[in-house]
């Protein structure tokens, strides 16, 4: 008999911590991840000033990450706006050619009944046949700015955030 109160004791145990552990583990899996720093599998200590260094150089890349992206977003909305104004000058542009072309044809449509009359009357033209205006070249598509950094300003940041880590 004790034997088995013993055995159901342990069991109810057991069963009392795996169903904290399932609930433990739901509750990770519905929270949404926070970022956690990676430190490059270096010991956590704490109070070291290896660890400190390392968390301030952690904080300063994602600062810099947050701006270069606003930076590359506000680059996005500028090109946006350039675009569409580019569109709206290929648009007048095309417009202007097309009316251009229509001149022309109609000159020579002119031309092609003045010349089928003088043949008919077994005479040369009096004018030769008209030529096409120059046409507008069209405007390059504004292209998106290079948003990879120089060489230099990568070497230049590296040296900033050494001199940092010396100075603490």
């Amino acid at each position: 008999m004790v034997a088995m109160q013993a055995a159901t004791l342990l069991q109810n145990t057991y069963v009392i911590q795996a169903n904290g552990q399932l609930n433990a583990h739901e509750d990770k899996l519905s929270k949404k991840k926070k970022k956690k720093k990676k430190l490059t599998g270096c010991a956590q200590l704490l109070m070291g000033d290896t660890f400190f260094n390392m968390v301030v150089e952690a904080e300063k890349n994602a600062a810099w990450a947050v701006q270069e992206k606003e930076e590359r977003k506000g680059r996005r909305e500028e090109q946006v706006v350039a675009i569409a104004t580019w569109k709206k000058h290929e648009k007048r542009r095309k417009e202007r050619n097309e009316e251009i072309r229509g001149q022309y044809r109609v000159a020579v449509e002119k031309w092609e009944t003045e010349r089928n009359r003088v043949k008919a009357a077994c005479q040369k033209p009096a004018w030769k046949k008209p030529k096409m205006g120059p046409i507008e070249k069209g405007i390059p598509r504004p292209k998106i700015p290079d948003t990879e950094e120089s060489e230099e300003e990568e070497e230049n940041r590296g040296i900033e955030l050494d001199e940092d880590m010396h100075d603490n």
